[in-house]
């Protein structure tokens, strides 16, 4: 179950049009859900404290009435969520991390909830953390898909990043009681360029990510005037219908704006992924008066990554190797980061294959895990938060 490119690029785009529009969270469920066979999604909310939690949105794929058993009883009794701490924030894992398959066969939850419905197993991953209270996006499914766990694992892990960073949207665009300068500073918490722009496309207002990614000129840069420009024609003439189309959603004479833009890039460094949203009155950072659009703009290549310095005396790699596992960590394929490098992908399987041995891994994905599980990266990622 390894979806192509282009399936996974709708499953993000459609991520990131929920980032905006809070409204659209149940078409990336139900597109993440989609992927595994006779799967059941949600995004869900637990507290440990109070031992109660429930999922505010599932997949179509849901019976209405496991759904409010769910909230009602058997989120209290669910033995997986009991070790969410256990689960580092935006590590992918299957259900049995939390909790080894034969206890799990003799839990109520299993017995009651899970075997009626002929589900047996998942994949999950936290989101955000407050404390004890979480917000996860899983996927429970029966056993013949649960036989594929590396694929299911996989697929959460890569898009687990996009997940974590539109939440970070939501939660920035919806607290309007920010104001001044801590506004921006909000904002500039956010991993992903986040421009507001007038009727005409002119930058008002430009976060840090969104000053790096408009000063690389990569693809997408400023005009003359301050507007936001997209050097390709055809996506340029994109982007200045996408900010019309905002300015005709307020007006209240448009419906919802339109699907995100797979921008590729003169480098050859990932792909943008490019959102263009109506701003309503109150969003965002103060100073936007006359602000008619958000263009959020999504860039594995500016994801913080830990200096490459750092992977060597972390793990034991050579230098060389350890830039080649900071690209694999940030998303890149082989062959995006052998470009990237200036190397072979030839060279770049070899010095893969040498820190499978140094890192005591077998895939390149436990390649990828065992950077993000690490406490050094763990209390990086919290300090960026």
């Amino acid at each position: 179950m390894e979806p192509g490119e282009a399936v996974l690029f709708d499953i993000i785009e459609k991520i990131y049009a929920a980032a905006a529009d809070p409204d659209q969270w149940q078409a990336a469920v139900d597109a993440f859900c989609g992927q595994y066979p006779d799967g059941r999604g949600t995004m869900l909310h637990h507290d440990l404290r109070l031992g109660r939690g429930n999922f505010p949105i599932t997949s179509a794929s849901w019976e209405r009435t496991w759904v409010d058993a769910y909230n009602d009883y058997y989120a209290a009794v669910n033995p997986w969520l009991r070790n969410l701490k256990k689960r580092p924030v935006g590590l992918a894992t299957p259900a049995e991390f939390m909790l080894g398959r034969a206890e799990f066969l003799k839990t109520e939850f299993y017995a009651d909830y899970m075997r009626p419905q002929s589900l047996l197993s998942g994949v999950g991953v936290t989101i955000h953390q407050d404390n004890d209270r979480f917000i996860a996006v899983s996927v429970i499914y029966p056993e013949r898909t649960a036989r594929n766990e590396p694929a299911n694992v996989a697929l959460l892990q890569r898009l687990a990043p996009h997940f974590r960073r539109a939440l970070q949207v939501n939660h920035r665009l919806a607290s309007t009681n920010i104001t001044g300068a801590a506004s921006e500073a909000a904002l500039d918490c956010l991993a992903i360029g986040f421009i507001m722009v007038d009727a005409v496309g002119r930058v008002v207002f430009q976060n840090k990510a969104a000053t790096e990614i408009l000063a690389g000129n990569d693809g997408v840069g400023l005009d003359r005037t301050g507007a936001v420009i997209i050097h390709a024609t055809a996506e340029n003439a994109w982007l200045r219908q996408a900010v019309a189309q905002a300015n005709l959603v307020l007006d209240g004479v448009g419906g919802r704006a339109g699907p995100a833009l797979k921008l590729g890039r003169p480098s050859g460094k990932p792909p943008y992924s490019i959102l263009v949203t109506p701003l309503r009155p109150g969003d965002g950072a103060p100073g936007s008066a006359g602000c008619r659009a958000a263009i959020l703009i999504s860039d594995a290549d500016h994801s913080r990554l830990p200096p490459a310095t750092a992977l060597v005396g972390l793990f034991g790699v050579t230098n060389a190797e350890a830039r080649l596992l900071r690209l694999l960590v940030a998303g890149y394929s082989i062959t995006h980061a052998s470009k990237a490098l200036g190397i072979s992908p030839f060279t770049a399987r070899t010095q893969v294959k040498n820190m499978f041995v140094k890192m005591n891994c077998a895939r390149q994905s436990d390649l990828i895990r065992a950077v993000i599980d690490h406490p050094a990266w763990l209390l990086a990622a919290r300090r960026r938060g």
